[in-house]
């Protein structure tokens, strides 16, 4: 019970760790294409 507790806490983090990397990301390419956008 313990053990596959902490396994699910530990995915739920690996989880949210990756979608925040993802959204940090795509907030990236938005600026990059905004910073584009702008030297047209």
């Amino acid at each position: 019970m313990f053990f596959s507790r902490n396994f699910i806490k530990n995915i739920k983090a690996k989880s949210d760790y990756s979608t925040s990397h993802k959204k940090k990301r795509v907030t990236q390419k938005r600026a990059t294409l905004l910073k584009k956008i702008k030297e047209h």
